[in-house]
């Protein structure tokens, strides 16, 4: 993922999800992703099968910020 001319994440081993009523999603490792981009967000949400997810705000030097450009699911259900 490119945002301006900033390389936020670069990975082979995306996992493209097809949930239901939703367009896709793609799930990246965190290793693949430029965390010091990232700022933790005061957003949260809950997903009945998946858990609790936080999200992440792109926050990085020359390009323009975007709120909760990204989440995790740090304890995913089981």
């Amino acid at each position: 993922m490119v945002v301006g001319v900033v390389v936020v994440a670069d990975t082979a081993h995306a996992f493209r999800v097809l949930e239901t009523s939703h367009p896709p999603t793609y799930y990246l490792p965190p290793a693949d992703v430029r965390m010091d981009l990232l700022r933790a967000s005061t957003s949260s949400s809950h997903c009945e099968w998946k858990g609790e997810a936080s999200y992440w705000s792109l926050d990085a030097p020359g390009v323009r910020a975007i709120p909760d450009l990204a989440w995790s699911y740090e304890r995913p259900s089981p």
